[in-house]
């Protein structure tokens, strides 16, 4: 993913400008960053189970879920695009 990234941003640099390729660069790492660490800490019980991370593990879990991961909850981390399209599968028990 940072080889992509940087791939995407070097062309966005030679496109428009350096400023603008380093920046889409720094914001690809950071996203890739925090997706990596909210991902990590929803595997781990202890920490997932801190209200302000519940919901969002308790999504991660039901990706796993074998009748809904065909389906449902594709977003692995961060629901709000499953949400905005209609595929959150946050209903199921």
């Amino acid at each position: 993913l940072i080889a992509v990234n940087g791939f995407l941003s070097a062309g966005l640099g030679l496109l428009t400008s350096r400023d603008l390729g380093l920046l889409f660069f720094l914001a690809g790492i950071l996203y890739i960053a925090v997706y990596e660490v909210a991902h990590a800490v929803s595997h781990q019980r202890s920490l997932s189970n801190l209200p302000i991370l519940r919901k969002n593990a308790k999504h991660h879990r039901d990706h796993h879920h074998p009748s809904l991961m065909a389906r449902k909850n594709f977003s692995v981390v961060f629901p709000l695009w499953d949400r905005v399209l209609g595929s959150s599968g946050d209903k199921h028990a």
